[in-house]
């Protein structure tokens, strides 16, 4: 028998135990004990779900079925997505348990849009994390928009081009990658892409598998039809210079500019005042997105990221090859 206090939590399933609950999700869940409750654990090794289970007070079990059927059971985190595909994705919809996804779940576009019609059916939450757009210097560049810096207006983001060890295509990055990179770079200007152009790329950029070998420059326009004022400007650029994993963001803005270094570090200027600010005791992107989960669980109604997010970035990812295979710019439904 559970406690009054227990009672009170959203109850939550947990579905793949491995390396991204073990970095990510483990303390955040500890963190916010007060507000949810794992009551059981899948995983495709079961020793380890236990093991987890044991820890979480919780129940392993055999199943992503058993723990979709489970009348208890809230809410569904779905830590490994590539594992278990599109399978939790169809039991949310047909129990109507909203499902949490870690990361985005690699379908064809004819497969989106049909899960995401039977999420619309049935009425259940289909969340996707994308961490980027909540990470603690993307939240501090938003205040900052919205009390000093003003609207963005340009959007310059340095990356370090992929070495064979990161990179199975080669010399460059794969589109998708781009497209991720494309969707915080949207998040921040708070547009649609309008307009997108790979630049000093021919057709020999592309291998057989269409990843891009080398995109030395990838400029988008987001922004509304016909409203000019409105529209911003980002610019990918691919850095020989930069190591590996390291990222360079810069946003212009209306009444000043910010430039973010990693997850946890912004330096901003407005006139004659700015600062440099660390932010490594703000809340991870993974507190904020699990956060909101539960408000969504819990029946609150503030939009969070799903699956027509993850169907823009195919798009983005195949206009980008587009582009690039054609040497023109490529316009986008808003």
């Amino acid at each position: 028998m559970r406690s009054k206090s227990e009672r009170g939590k959203i109850a939550i399933g947990l579905v793949g135990a491995g390396p991204v609950w073990d970095q990510r999700y483990r303390e955040v869940v500890s963190r916010l004990s007060d507000r949810i409750a794992v009551r059981a654990v899948v995983d495709s090794v079961l020793s380890r779900a236990q093991h987890v289970a044991a820890e979480l007070n919780a129940e392993a079990v055999g199943g992503l079925t058993a723990l979709f059927e489970r009348p208890e059971i809230q809410g569904i985190l779905v830590l490994d997505p590539a594992w278990f595909g599109v399978f939790p994705l169809r039991l949310g919809c047909r129990f109507h348990k909203p499902v949490f996804l870690a990361e985005s779940p690699r379908f064809g576009l004819t497969l989106l849009q049909e899960l995401e019609q039977q999420s619309r059916d049935s009425g259940a939450t289909i969340m996707v994390e994308f961490a980027r757009r909540h990470e603690p210097a993307t939240n501090r560049l938003r205040e900052l928009m919205a009390t000093r810096l003003g609207s963005a207006r340009r959007i310059d983001v340095e990356l370090p081009v992929s070495t064979e060890e990161n990179d199975p295509a080669g010399f460059g990055f794969p589109g998708n990658a781009v497209a991720a990179w494309l969707d915080w770079c949207g998040y921040v200007a708070g547009w649609s892409p309008l307009q997108i152009r790979v630049e000093s790329a021919c057709p020999s950029s592309l291998d057989d598998s269409g990843f891009l070998r080398s995109t030395p420059k990838v400029t988008v326009t987001f922004g509304r039809r016909g409203r000019d004022s409105d529209q911003v400007t980002a610019e990918l650029r691919f850095c020989p210079d930069l190591p590996a994993h390291s990222v360079r963001r810069m946003v212009g803005c209306d009444h000043g500019e910010a430039e973010l270094t990693g997850a946890e570090r912004i330096c901003w200027k407005n006139g004659a005042s700015g600062g440099s600010e660390s932010l490594e005791n703000e809340k991870s992107a993974a507190e904020v997105t699990l956060h909101q989960f539960c408000r969504r669980v819990a029946g609150g109604l503030l939009p969070v990221a799903g699956l027509p997010d993850v169907a823009r970035g195919l798009r983005l990812a195949d206009a980008i090859r587009r582009s690039a295979s054609e040497n023109q710019a490529i316009s986008l439904e808003p």
